[in-house]
């Protein structure tokens, strides 16, 4: 029960933050994509 009372109390004390937009590692995910694929193959 313990347990059960700190996750509560954690819960109703927090506040929830909504970003909006890409998130930076997947911006940075796409990059690495794009640069992958303009590289000419090795060979």
């Amino acid at each position: 029960m313990t347990t059960m009372a700190a996750i509560d109390r954690l819960v109703r004390h927090s506040i929830i933050l909504e970003f909006d937009g890409a998130s930076q590692r997947a911006r940075k995910a796409d990059e690495k994509l794009d640069e992958a694929a303009q590289k000419p193959a090795a060979g």
